[in-house]
């Protein structure tokens, strides 16, 4: 195996890897749907809506809309799920790993470039359900690799088995950019994931903490729920109570939202209550009665009013 990536290494023009950074990232969002041949305005603000940006390199018109959007996320990245690529579950044996690692390649080469070939129009690939074929060793190989191709590596992890300790600590998270965790405040029936259920969660963040990687890598909880599934506040005020403590990024949406820009670009913290009495635009409509001094009747009706000189 390391021969075939050494292979791949001489048969691929190497480009400098692009500086991203990691501090200040405010925003993630995902869009895996396509983009219309000349992207709509909803489609191209998605492109600049968030910090962290993934997006689908395979669903038509998404190299179209990069090259010609000009998109602002600090992060763009482009999602492969080797376990959908590949059309496996698991890699058993050295030849299927070797087949993965061949179908990953591919998809880097024809995916990630632009119109001419050249500078990759993401900054990153968001590598997906891929423990299960790549033990680490590989997995740090495929890290340089894509890390040669100009492009940062991320991790997706995903319930019910995220990575063992020993896996966690076998990754040489130098060569990762950052992890995104897939339900692991949020169950996909819209119901909070307990101490419990959150323990291999956890497990792996202390093993990556105790890395000390200088750039982090960023935490990102991406809490998807199933169409129809009611959120309550109480389980979403949860969430962005624990992502700030833990200084994460978090995304919570259903299902439609993954492919329907509309649903996409509303997707917003729901408000408690009262809450909205805290809006901007309602604070800034209270200074200015507050600071009326002069009460008089409207003309025509009985209503008192506060006239501001």
């Amino acid at each position: 195996m390391a021969r075939y990536l050494d292979r791949l290494k001489r048969d691929t023009k190497q480009l400098p890897l692009k500086k991203t950074t990691s501090e200040g990232l405010k925003s993630f969002g995902v869009f895996l749907g396509g983009f219309a041949n000349t992207p709509t305005a909803t489609q191209a603000g998605l492109l600049s809506q968030w910090d962290v940006l993934v997006l689908n390199p395979l669903q038509e018109g998404v190299l179209n809309a990069l090259s010609t959007c000009q998109p602002t996320s600090t992060h763009t990245l482009g999602r492969l799920d080797v376990q959908m690529l590949s059309k496996s579950d698991y890699s058993s044996n050295s030849d299927e790993v070797i087949r993965s690692l061949g179908i990953v390649a591919q998809t880097l080469a024809t995916y990630f470039k632009n119109q001419q070939g050249e500078q990759s129009p993401f900054t990153g690939v968001l590598l997906a359900d891929c423990h299960a074929h790549f033990q680490p060793a590989v997995l740090n190989e495929i890290a340089k690799y894509v890390n040669g191709l100009g492009l940062d590596l991320w991790l997706e992890l995903s319930p019910p088995a995220y990575l063992s300790e020993r896996q966690a600590c076998d990754i040489n998270m130098k060569l990762i950019r950052g992890i995104v965790y897939r339900n692991g405040t949020i169950r996909r029936d819209g119901d909070r994931q307990n101490y419990f259920q959150m323990a291999e969660m956890r497990t792996v963040m202390r093993a990556v903490a105790a890395k000390r990687v200088s750039h982090g890598p960023p935490i990102i909880m991406w809490e998807t729920v199933e169409d129809g599934m009611k959120l309550q506040y109480a389980v979403v005020q949860r969430t962005f109570n624990w992502c700030r403590y833990n200084s994460a990024l978090c995304w919570i949406v259903h299902d439609v939202a993954l492919i329907d820009e509309e649903a996409a670009a509303t997707q917003a913290k729901p408000l408690g209550a009262l809450m909205w009495l805290k809006d901007e635009d309602i604070m800034k409509a209270h200074d200015v009665w507050r600071s009326n001094d002069q009460v008089s009747s409207s003309t025509g009706n009985s209503c008192c009013t506060r006239n501001n000189n």
